[in-house]
């Protein structure tokens, strides 16, 4: 039982730092629009330097964050429900591409801010802003991917509150379709990255709540 309740509390606190560390960038930088022309992005990146570079960093945490969170919560597969098994490699397998691809691009935000961007011709700044970008808006299309499966494993193995599983598919397949839209030139949709991001936030603020103080039983995690 001292286990069960060591291996909630961590995803739990994981779960809310991947929130905290994730949402704070947006306080420090804005990011700048990988659309406008290469001065101006170029310009604004280095107006924003200090900030760009720290929010790199605190999502680069952010990401172990993630995959800490994800490990954990797709450790509770019972052995009784059929397709428990495959939901859960499925949503590890989403949730690790997310955190890896989060890496990925704030190692590229990190390294353009703090020793290329002096050095490096606006084209190139403005190309290695839209690759960070890019790999961003599909590391939340894998989130979607992760908190649907998740979802779904909860729903099959009864666990987590039932209106926490069908926030969490309705905000994942929001997240989806906004990403989804973001990385094609049809943009109509792209308010639901928003929304779908937002109510993310508060599916695994929630979950990772919901970790913390619920008590062991003898099934599941």
């Amino acid at each position: 039982m001292n286990r069960v309740n060591s291996h909630r509390r961590v995803v739990g606190i994981a779960g809310i730092l991947f929130v905290v560390l994730y949402a704070l960038p947006g306080l420090l930088w804005g990011g700048v629009r990988p659309d406008e022309a290469p001065a101006k992005v170029a310009s604004e990146l280095v107006s924003q330097r200090g900030a760009a570079v720290a929010s790199a960093y605190v999502l680069l945490v952010s990401s172990v964050a993630l995959l800490a969170f994800c490990a954990g919560m797709t450790r509770f597969t019972p052995a009784g429900p059929r397709f428990s098994p495959i939901l859960s490699s499925f949503a590890f397998g989403a949730g690790a591409i997310s955190a890896a691809l989060l890496a990925a691009a704030n190692a590229v935000l990190g390294a353009l801010g703090g020793y290329l961007l002096t050095d490096s011709a606006p084209d190139t700044v403005r190309s290695l802003n839209a690759v960070w970008d890019a790999f961003t808006t599909a590391s939340g299309l894998f989130l979607g991917v992760f908190v649907v499966a998740t979802s779904l494993l909860a729903f099959e193995a009864r666990l987590l509150a039932t209106w926490m599983r069908w926030l969490g598919v309705a905000a994942g397949v929001c997240l989806i379709i906004g990403a989804g839209s973001l990385a094609t030139p049809f943009r109509g949709v792209g308010v639901l990255w928003v929304l779908g991001l937002l109510a993310t936030f508060v599916w695994i603020a929630s979950t990772s709540v919901w970790m913390l103080i619920r008590k062991a039983e003898n099934a599941g995690v």
